[in-house]
This record gives C-alpha cells, structure tokens and sequence, in this order.
C-alpha cells in the first residue's frame, strides 16, 4: 500500500482507479 501522505494528486487519481479497476475484476471473478 503507498503512503498517502506522499501521494500527490495525480498519483492518487491513479491509484483510486486502480482500486476501482481492482473492484471490477473482483466482482466479475466472483460472479463467474
């Protein structure tokens, strides 16, 4: 997990989709 104190905000607009890319593809593994 990064530091979000030394995250700026284009990194962190990043990593928030990352997340929700992450969320997408656990959600579809599960529903298989």
């Amino acid at each position: 997990m990064p530091v979000v104190g030394h995250i700026r905000d284009g990194a962190l607009i990043l990593d928030l989709r990352c997340l929700e890319a992450d969320a997408t593809l656990i959600e579809a593994l599960t529903a298989q």
